[in-house]
Order: C-alpha cells, then structure tokens, then sequence
C-alpha cells in the first residue's frame, strides 16, 4: 500500500503505513526547496544498509519532521524494532552495537533512535 497524502496539516494520517525504503524516498528524500530531504534520505539509506548488514529481521519506523511535508526537516527520528528473542544485555561486535546505541546513531547518522523488542515493552538504553 502506498504512502497516503498528507493531510491539510502537512502530517501523514495517523498510524503506521507500511512501505517500502524506495517509497521513503519518493515521498520524503526528494528536493523540496533545499537539498536538506536528500540528504537525510542519503543517510538514512547508509543506515539500513548497515542495518541489512547485521541479517537480523527488524523492523524500523520513521517519524519526525522527516515524516511531515516540512520542506526542510531538522532531523529522523527512528524506532528500531528487534526480534523478541533478542539478547538486550547480549555482548555485541562494534559494528552491531554502533547501529542500535542511540549516542553513537546520533554521532553517527544524526539520527534520534529508539531501540525495542518486538511484542515487548522493553526498550534498550545505550
């Protein structure tokens, strides 16, 4: 199903649409008055890349200024939802801890990153 519309408040219709990155960047990583939408959507696409990197099934919700029909969104804010089996104390390589730490997400990407396990109220704070 396709991105909806936004509504007349420049906000997408409550509740989660589910889509593709490629439809992410049609909707929301195209020009629109600065090149400040491409470039997060650059970043954002070295994350999942990175992300895909780690073959663990994991879902991820964007939302932020980036989400609305701000021309010049401040920033992404992301949820990282992990399979329920995974380990939050679980000792990880470099490179899988600097994709679900919020301080290095932050350091890294700019990104504002919140880390859950599915069906979980338990969040990580790294």
């Amino acid at each position: 199903m396709p991105i909806p519309s936004f509504t007349s408040e420049s906000f997408l219709p409550e509740g989660i649409h589910d889509c593709s990155l490629e439809e992410v960047r049609k909707a929301f990583g195209s020009f629109h008055s600065t090149d400040r939408r491409p470039q997060l959507y650059r970043k954002l696409d070295e994350f999942v890349k990175a992300l895909r990197s780690l073959k663990t099934p994991c879902f991820l919700v964007i939302n932020g200024s980036f989400a609305t029909g701000e021309p010049r969104p401040n920033d992404i804010d992301l949820i990282l939802v992990l399979p329920q089996e995974w380990d939050l104390h679980a000792d990880l390589l470099p490179s899988a801890y600097n994709l679900i730490s919020k301080k290095h997400v932050k350091r890294i990407w700019g990104f504002d990153l919140l880390v859950a396990r599915e069906g979980t109220r338990n969040t990580l704070s790294t």
